[in-house]
Order: C-alpha cells, then sequence, then structure tokens
C-alpha cells in the first residue's frame, strides 16, 4: 500500500523550497481585497499581521507538539491560514503532515514538520514583496 502524501511535499527533503504559483498569490490578493472593501484598509493590514503572526506560531508548534491529534489540528490550522494568503508550500507541508498525524505516521509529520520554518520564510518573503507590490501600484494594503 502506497502512503499518500501531497505530490508538492514529495522528495521534500532534498529541496525544501515549493514555488508559490501566481494563481494562488493573486487569490490571496483578491480575497484581501473583497475584505478591505467590507472592513476597510486598516483592518486588513492588522488581519495580515495577525495571521502571519499566527502562522508563525504555528509553525513553532507543529514540531514542539507531542501529541499526534493536537500535531494534526495545529497543521490543519496552518493549512487554512496559508491557503488564505496564497503560500503553498506552507500549505504543501501543512497538509502532509495533517495526512500523516491522521495515519499515526508521526515521525513523517516530523519531518515535514521541520522543513516548514524554511519554506515559511521563502514563502511569506515572496508573499510581502508581492503584496506590497500589489499594494504599491493599486493604492492597497501594505503601509
Amino acid at each position: 500500500m502506497t502512503k499518500y502524501v501531497p505530490e508538492a511535499v514529495q522528495d521534500k527533503t532534498a529541496q525544501p523550497s515549493v514555488d508559490i504559483s501566481a494563481r494562488n498569490l493573486k487569490a490571496g490578493y483578491e480575497y484581501l481585497a473583497s475584505l478591505e472593501r467590507v472592513m476597510g484598509r486598516e483592518y486588513v493590514l492588522q488581519f495580515v499581521e495577525d495571521s502571519l503572526q499566527e502562522i508563525d506560531r504555528l509553525i513553532r508548534k507543529i514540531p514542539e507538539s507531542e501529541d499526534n491529534k493536537e500535531r494534526k489540528r495545529l497543521a490543519h490550522d496552518l493549512k487554512s491560514l496559508s491557503t488564505m494568503f496564497g503560500i503553498e508550500g506552507v500549505h504543501a507541508l501543512a497538509e502532509g503532515i495533517e495526512i500523516c498525524c491522521g495515519e499515526d505516521r508521526a515521525d513523517e509529520a516530523l519531518v515535514l514538520g521541520r522543513l516548514l520554518p524554511e519554506q515559511h520564510r521563502s514563502n511569506v518573503l515572496v508573499f510581502r514583496q508581492n503584496y506590497s507590490s500589489s499594494a504599491n501600484s493599486s493604492q492597497k494594503y501594505m503601509a
């Protein structure tokens, strides 16, 4: 029986960087634009910062957790937040962790969890650069 791990995560021990697709980033920016229309610019700026801090917290907490159920819940939360912002690499790793935890493959979940910090740094850097560029060109988002 072949164990399922998301395609974007396969062989990530050799190369932990997963590119962020422009399509998913665009979807993330569109979500933020719609939120801004309803809630206002200041709310969205704070929402982005709070959400990115929560992503940081989840990434730190996943490898620290010794409880497989808790790790699965944390990975699910991380997967949801990273999807909202279109940061695919973190999403793919979180999905892999969630699946591994659900199948009691804790060792594999921990391997993927150790890849999260580097993937997060590169994904969030791209998100912030593109988010800021998008904002500057269309008078939206980052100050």
